[in-house]
């Protein structure tokens, strides 16, 4: 039997702005070629919209032939070093992203330049739902894994 295919991509981000209490950063990653072959998905295409863990909004397009992943977007809550507060940062991955035949995929990276890490983990139902986790980390600043839901819209 075979395992679970699990797609891992390489994205790259500049990071606009440093990190500074109280603002907000947008964080744009992208495209960039699966590393491995997959099959079709059995997730139903469309919007899929929802709640990331601390009450932030998450959304992205999965393909009506359920094949690629496109514009994830999700608004996260970060604490940087030396802080007393944290920050909305605000992530987009623009695709496409290959989904696995299970349902299930992963998006991770590293901009070099700025020393920041990205995952985003998810799985996707064939009833409309789907869960995951996401992480943006660099030297000062994280989100922390959280863990986030969402249905088709």
């Amino acid at each position: 039997m075979k395992a679970p295919v699990i797609v891992t991509l390489l994205l790259l981000a500049l990071p606009l702005g440093g990190c500074t209490t109280g603002s907000s950063q947008t964080t744009t990653a992208p495209a960039a070629a699966p590393e491995t072959k997959q099959t079709a998905s059995k997730a139903q295409g469309g919007t899929y919209k929802g709640k990331v863990t601390r009450g932030y909004g998450i959304t992205f397009k999965l393909s009506a032939n359920g094949k690629q992943i496109t514009e994830v977007h999700a608004d996260v809550l970060e604490t940087c070093s030396g802080s007393s507060s944290s920050r909305t940062s605000t992530l987009f991955f623009d695709g496409p992203f290959v989904a696995g035949a299970d349902g299930a995929f992963q998006i991770e990276g590293e901009e070099k330049e700025y020393g920041t890490q990205y995952r985003f983990t998810a799985t996707l139902t064939g009833d409309g739902k789907a869960a995951g986790t996401i992480l943006q980390k660099d030297a000062n600043c994280t989100t922390y894994e959280l863990k986030w839901e969402a249905e088709k819209q």
